[in-house]
């Protein structure tokens, strides 16, 4: 698909993706990645407890 869209016929995502996403996303890229989830240690756990409704 990206071939057709990209008017690239060697176009692969293994090799070409990368660079595709720095160009068209650079806000992402422009921030280091954080960890999405943080462990938690017991302590903090009893400090916040799951409050589902």
């Amino acid at each position: 698909m990206f071939k057709i869209l990209l008017n690239k016929p060697r176009f692969t995502w293994h090799r070409d993706g990368q660079a595709l996403l720095h160009k068209y996303k650079t806000d992402w890229y422009a921030e280091p990645l954080l960890p999405r989830v943080m462990p938690a240690t017991p302590t903090l756990s009893q400090r916040f407890p799951n409050t589902k409704n």
